[in-house]
C-alpha cells in the first residue's frame, strides 16, 4: 500500500514544506505524524528505517538570542547540563514565551510531548499561562528580546533569520498579532534550516537514503546489514549552526521505526 499526498514546495512562512490531502482525496498531512502513527511507514525490502529528530531547536535559538542580549544563564545551563535533561524543565518557559507572544501551535506540540514524557496532561490551561509569566520575569533576556523585535519591526518592517533569510511583516508593526508572528518566526525557521543541513549531510553518505523529511524529523533508510553501523553514526551525529553570534552544536535523538 502506498500513501500519496500533495506537497507544497513553496512551503509556509517558516520555510517548511506543507503537505495535505491529494487532489484525488487520498493521503493527509504527513508533517505532523503522531508517535503512534509512525509504524505505518515501512522501509524498502531488506532495509531498516530510523527517525532522526532535532527536538530542542527552538529552545537553543531563544537561549542564544537571550545570550546575545546579555542574559546567558539559560544557554549556559543548557550547555552544562545537556539539552535533553534541561529540556523538560525549561521548555515550558521557553515555549511559554512563544505561546504568550508567538504561535500557539508550538506550545500545543510541546505540551503533548511533555505529557507523554512526564504524564502531566494539563499543561495548557489558564493557570499554566499565568504561571509562565511569573517564570519569565527572572529571565532578563525575555523582555529584551520582545523590545528588540518591536524596535526592528518599527524601524525596518522586516526581520532576518539566523539562516540568512528575510521576512517582511505587512500588518501594523505595533499590533500584537504582528509582534507574535515576528517573535515566533526565527526559532521556527531555524527548525527547517537545521533539518535541511542534516538532510544534505545524510544524503551524501554512502548507503543512506532520506525518503521523507518532516521538520524537525528526518526518516533515514539503510540496508539491514549496515543497521548497526548506521546506529553508531547517528549516535555521534551533530549539526553546527551559528545563532545570534553563538556557536551551537545540536545533537538529534534517533530511534528505529
Amino acid at each position: 500500500m502506498r500513501l500519496r499526498w500533495s506537497l507544497n514546495l513553496a512551503g509556509n512562512a517558516d520555510q517548511q514544506f506543507v503537505s495535505h490531502e491529494s487532489c484525488n482525496g487520498t493521503g493527509r498531512d504527513v508533517c505532523s505524524l503522531r508517535q503512534d502513527e509512525r509504524h505505518l511507514l515501512l522501509p524498502d525490502e531488506g532495509c531498516a528505517l530510523f527517525t532522526v529528530t532535532f527536538p530542542c531547536v527552538e529552545q537553543w535559538v531563544v537561549g542564544a538570542e537571550w545570550a546575545a542580549l546579555g542574559d546567558d544563564m539559560v544557554l549556559r545551563r543548557m550547555r552544562e547540563e545537556g539539552a535533553a535533561e534541561h529540556d523538560l524543565r525549561l521548555q515550558t518557559t521557553f515555549l511559554g514565551c512563544l505561546y504568550l507572544h508567538g504561535d500557539q501551535r508550538i506550545i500545543k506540540d510541546v505540551a503533548r510531548t511533555t505529557w507523554e514524557a512526564t504524564g502531566t496532561p494539563d499543561l495548557v490551561d489558564t493557570k499554566y499561562v499565568k504561571n509562565v509569566r511569573g517564570r519569565l520575569e527572572k529571565y532578563a533576556g525575555h523582555q529584551r528580546r520582545i523590545d528588540r523585535v518591536r524596535f526592528l519591526l518599527k524601524r525596518d518592517g522586516f526581520l532576518r533569520s539566523d539562516n540568512g533569510s528575510r521576512r517582511d511583516f505587512f500588518g501594523r508593526k505595533d499590533a500584537l498579532p504582528t509582534v507574535q508572528e515576528a517573535l515566533a518566526w526565527n526559532p521556527r525557521a531555524m527548525v527547517a534550516y537545521v533539518t535541511g543541513l542534516a538532510w544534505r549531510r545524510l544524503v551524501a553518505m554512502d548507503g543512506l537514503k532520506v525518503p521523507l523529511v518532516t521538520p524537525p524529523t528526518l526518516w533515514v533508510q539503510c540496508a539491514k546489514e549496515t543497521k548497526e553501523a548506521t546506529r553508531a553514526m547517528l549516535e555521534a551525529f551533530t549539526v553546527d549552526v551559528a545563532v545570534a553570534g553563538q556557536q551551537l552544536k545540536l545533537k538529534p535523538t534517533y530511534e528505529p521505526v
